[in-house]
């Protein structure tokens, strides 16, 4: 930060933003050939459905084969949950961390609902990359997709307290850990040919226009009655995701007011915001959010190549889509865009951002 720099022209800014995925890649239609035809052979039109997802490959922990082979019981898959967070995630922490002064960052916040253990991995991570023994620590769990706008929320709040500082941001999730023989259905089968694993980091401090993309304002909606839409329970061995078809509806229902609240409080509106980083939740989310506000195939080529090419990755993925959308399409200074994520609750979030 300048310190000639009036507070009032300051905003929490990102100041990089980097990605790792394990190193075990999956195409789609190999996957098919394999775990989706011995494990949902009775479901019609199993690969309809598969190819309507629209992933075609897929960074995973865990090979979806080898639990069809033998049993891979919860202590196993926490194991390598324990291994891979810190390998995947140190890898996308280190992407960021080389550009800063580490002993700058005062906060360090982690989203991950895909593991537990304890000490929590923002620790372990931290001990690792040689953070600062003084670090204020926030570990967001259990949150699902939404994870990483939670995780921005805190990085906001902390900035705003201690402007000085810097705050280190991750999502690192292996959704492939939870993958299980069980009942073959349509929904289970969407949930395992859509979830991917992958990790995201940033480094945020408050800074003047034009250093990067700045986030204005967040919000949040939560659907109370739509608690049960979208799930993410611990079974014997693992989690268990539900996801119902009805969610791309409620979102279209409702979204329209976290938009106007982040534009109104701006002063802009809907057609102001140029740049769209969306959360994939599904093929059918991106679909409805495209058509209800008339985005054109470059608004949405970030957020569909991330679909494509790695999959959901629950709390990591918007950040996935924000990290391409500046490489490829190079927003202009000035320029507005939103950040939107969505997960159990039924719980919608939303930032504004300027670049």
């Amino acid at each position: 930060m300048n310190n000639n720099t009036s507070t009032r022209d300051l905003h929490p800014t990102f100041l990089g933003l980097s990605s790792a995925f394990p190193k075990n890649a999956y195409l789609q239609k190999d996957l098919y050939e394999t775990f989706g035809k011995q494990m949902y052979a009775d479901i019609a039109a199993l690969e309809r459905i598969i190819r309507r997802v629209r992933v075609k490959r897929r960074h995973l922990a865990l090979d979806p084969n080898e639990v069809l082979s033998r049993k891979v019981g919860l202590g196993e898959r926490m194991a390598i949950f324990e291994r891979e967070v810190q390998e995947v995630g140190g890898r996308s922490l280190e992407g960021v961390l080389h550009k800063v002064d580490r002993e700058t960052i005062g906060s360090f916040v982690m989203a991950s609902s895909t593991g537990y253990i304890a000490p929590t991995p923002d620790l372990l991570l931290a001990r690792n990359h040689h953070l600062p023994s003084r670090l204020r620590r926030t570990f967001v769990g259990n949150m699902a997709c939404n994870g990483g706008m939670n995780a921005l929320n805190v990085a906001l709040d902390s900035l705003m307290a201690r402007p000085n500082e810097r705050v280190l941001l991750n999502c690192t999730e292996f959704s492939s850990l939870h993958v299980r023989p069980e009942e073959s259905n349509r929904e289970q089968l969407v949930v395992h040919a859509l979830f991917a694993d992958a990790s995201a980091s940033t480094v945020m401090g408050m800074e003047p226009p034009g250093v990067g993309p700045q986030v204005l304002d967040f919000t949040s909606t939560h659907l109370y009655d739509a608690v049960d839409m979208m799930t993410w329970r611990l079974v014997d061995e693992g989690f268990r995701m539900t996801l119902s078809p009805e969610v791309p509806g409620l979102i279209d229902k409702h979204v329209d007011s976290l938009i106007g609240t982040l534009t109104a409080r701006a002063g802009l509106s809907t057609g102001d915001i140029k740049h769209w980083a969306i959360h994939p939740g599904g093929p059918k989310i991106v679909e409805v959010l495209g058509q209800k506000y008339g985005l054109s195939d470059s608004q949405l080529r970030s957020t569909w190549h991330i679909l494509e090419e790695y999959g959901n990755c629950a709390s990591a993925t918007v950040y996935l889509v924000l990290e391409d959308m500046i490489a490829q399409d190079k927003p202009q200074p000035g320029e507005y865009g939103v950040m939107l994520a969505f997960g159990p609750g039924l719980t919608m979030e939303g930032a504004l951002l300027r670049f």
